[in-house]
């Protein structure tokens, strides 16, 4: 395949550079639909002059539809995105990048979308439209779905697209006890919203994530919270992200000692309350109520999300738990992480 798309990109490179733009712009619609031209040229950075000939083109070809609300994909464009999307891929390279990840990390699937999300915020789109794809592909009837809190799984939900699935019986879960100030991003918040959107049923874990452990154990024997616990234990899919160390810190409040040994123990990453050193051994585990990560490994569906160069090194920590999970970055992160394999070799020789 490789060397066939290499053949044609030497034998008609007009037309491939044609068919890169146009794919592109059927992409951004479906990121973004219903959107006007001038957003889609913004969104995009192509001119409005080149977007308007090539709507102009895609309409008549029954790819998209023009109202005034915007543009929007048509089934058929929806169909031929689908189509599409492995060919793109090998394109843009990012076919054999998500082999490779795969290889470092011992990731069963790797799902790499373009962009870097410390550079442009717009990739948040298409890791949350990747991702709420391998969701749906991995859901059956009456499976519980837990997912943890976060700015990154949030955007999963964001793009996951109304559908009533009330028929397959789901339950949506929190993965852990609150955190933060930032109710949006807060697990209950997001579960009440991935069940809204599926037509699902949904139960809350109201309590704070980090508790002594007296108060913990004596909240464990809550009957709301028991049976929201038996719930998530049984979970068959789990969405979580993964956090640097730094930024983890702060929104966790950590106390003054307690930051001191993650410094000491060079703790890289986060997930799940688990603090993890680039060797990916975890150094600290937080007191909460929630899925551990070593039940993690015994869900049939982990996904994780990560996006931007910023959260390679964390993820690269984490690839001890991911040998069961999908994982959605994009070509930022993987590139990092592929560093950071590199330079593990090294100071292992």
């Amino acid at each position: 395949m490789l060397e066939f798309i290499q053949a044609l990109q030497r034998l008609i490179p007009k037309e491939m550079t044609i068919l890169e733009r146009r794919y592109q712009i059927l992409r951004g619609v479906q990121l973004f639909s219903p959107i006007g031209r001038r957003g889609l040229s913004e969104k995009l950075g192509i001119s409005e002059k080149i977007i308007r000939n090539e709507v102009a083109f895609l309409t008549n070809e029954t790819l998209i539809n023009k109202s005034i609300m915007g543009v929007e994909l048509t089934e058929t464009g929806h169909k031929l995105i689908e189509e599409l999307k492995f060919f793109m891929k090998q394109i843009d390279g990012l076919n054999s990048m998500e082999t490779r990840i795969k290889e470092i990390l011992g990731c069963p699937e790797v799902i790499i979308v373009s962009g870097d999300l410390d550079v442009n915020e717009d990739t948040k789109s298409k890791i949350g439209k990747s991702a709420s794809e391998v969701l749906l592909k991995y859901m059956t009837n009456n499976m519980v779905v837990a997912l943890a809190g976060g700015r990154t799984v949030s955007y999963m939900v964001n793009e996951l697209r109304d559908i009533d699935l009330s028929d397959k019986e789901l339950m949506i879960v929190p993965a852990r006890g609150s955190l933060g100030h930032e109710m949006i991003h807060q697990a209950n918040s997001l579960v009440a919203r991935l069940a809204g959107k599926l037509k699902a049923t949904y139960t809350l874990l109201n309590i704070p994530d980090n508790l002594s452990e007296k108060a913990l154990t004596s909240v464990r024997e809550e009957p709301e919270i028991h049976d929201a616990i038996d719930l998530l234990i049984n979970a068959n899919i789990l969405v979580f992200g993964i956090g640097t160390c730094d930024t983890m810190i702060e929104r966790r409040n950590l106390e003054g000692n307690i930051r001191m040994l993650l410094e000491d123990k060079k703790a890289v990453a986060e997930a799940l309350g688990n603090y993890f050193n680039i060797e990916g051994d975890i150094v600290y585990t937080s007191r909460s109520i929630g899925i551990s990560i070593d039940e993690m490994q015994h869900l049939e569906h982990p996904i994780a999300i990560a996006g931007g160069t910023s959260k390679g090194e964390a993820i690269y920590g984490v690839r001890k738990f991911l040998t069961k999970a999908s994982l959605v970055i994009d070509e930022g992160a993987a590139k990092k992480i592929m560093l950071c394999h590199l330079e593990q070799m090294d100071r292992e020789e």
